[in-house]
This record gives C-alpha cells, sequence and structure tokens, in this order.
C-alpha cells in the first residue's frame, strides 16, 4: 500500500521509466479501446505514447511483463497491490475518456475548481480525483445511470424511464463492445 501523503508518485512502471501526465494516460486508453487499431500493434503504440523510453521487449515474456507494467501503472497501481475489479455487473465500460471528456472536464470544473485544459497533473493524482467525484456530479450521475440494471426494477413505468435514460448515456457500439477502458 502506497503512503500517498508522505511518499513520492512514482515515474516509473515496473521499472520502465514513464510519463506521469494524464493526458497521456487517457490517451493510452483512447488508443486500447479504438477498434480501428489492430489489436496486435496495440501494446507497441501504446508503450511509445506513455514510455519515456520504449523498452526493448523482444521476447513473448518481456512484451507480457512490459503489458503488465504499464496496465498496473494506468490502474493507478504500483504492481505491489492486489487488482480490484471495476466496472458494470455486465463486463461493459461505464465511461469512456473520449466519449465522457465534457463531463469530466464539467466534473472536475465544478468539484475541485481544476480547469483540466490547463491543469499538469500526475495520472494517479487524475484517477484519485476521478474516483472521488461525488455521486452527484455529472459525471458520476452518469457512470451510476450506465450501471444501473433495468431488469431488477419491478416497477414497469420506471423501468422504460430507465432504459430511456440510459439510451440517452449509452456508449457507441465500438466502445461497449471494449472491455479495455
Amino acid at each position: 500500500m502506497r503512503g500517498w501523503l508522505w511518499e513520492p508518485l512514482p515515474d516509473t512502471a515496473d521499472g520502465i521509466p514513464v510519463f506521469t501526465d494524464f493526458r497521456r494516460w487517457a490517451l493510452f486508453f483512447r488508443l486500447l479501446s479504438d477498434p480501428a487499431v489492430p489489436e496486435v500493434v496495440k501494446p507497441a503504440v501504446a508503450a511509445r505514447i506513455v514510455c519515456r523510453k520504449v523498452p526493448d521487449a523482444r521476447t513473448p515474456e518481456e512484451r507480457d511483463r512490459v503489458t503488465k507494467a504499464l496496465e498496473a501503472f494506468a490502474s493507478g497501481r504500483d504492481g505491489s497491490e492486489e487488482e480490484g475489479g471495476e466496472g458494470a455487473a455486465s463486463g461493459e465500460p461505464l465511461f469512456d475518456f473520449e466519449e465522457d471528456g465534457e463531463r469530466i472536464l464539467a466534473s472536475f470544473r465544478a468539484v475541485y475548481g481544476i480547469d483540466l485544459i490547463e491543469a499538469r497533473m500526475h495520472w494517479w493524482v487524475f484517477l484519485a480525483l476521478l474516483r472521488g467525484l461525488p455521486p452527484e456530479s455529472v459525471f458520476m450521475r452518469t457512470v451510476r445511470l450506465r450501471a444501473l440494471d433495468p431488469a431488477e426494477i419491478e416497477d414497469d413505468r420506471m423501468r422504460r424511464e430507465v432504459r430511456r435514460a440510459k439510451r440517452s448515456v449509452r456508449l457507441p457500439p465500438a466502445k461497449r463492445n471494449n472491455k479495455e477502458v
């Protein structure tokens, strides 16, 4: 467990020097969710986005180590913590940095007074603030709505309302079918 208040935030992922700016890591997720980018090239392109020096990963084992290190850093872990699951029960992503960019921007401005257009922020700080947004923020209301299962609602009228509301905020099909965001 990292001591956020007394330990410096990392600038490496399992010894691999990485950029820590939140924009690069949001772009990392955008790349991973892009159906136009072939799966086979995603790890190499992702490494170019977030690594200060692209690791020399020639063997499958080395590539796997780099991928796992970047995934751990991207999730806000340094590799020493157990991975926790996040997401909808259906397995569909609850948000997408590109699709929800305006909601995230508005929520950070309203809740924290932070202008993400101008901000310089470590990825892990961004994640902590994103995860800490209150339920009434526009971003978290959207995430909660996407996570809601209409089948669990007994009242027919309410179930129809929830389905209508979910359609208004659903992610495009390509984003919904990608489990990496």
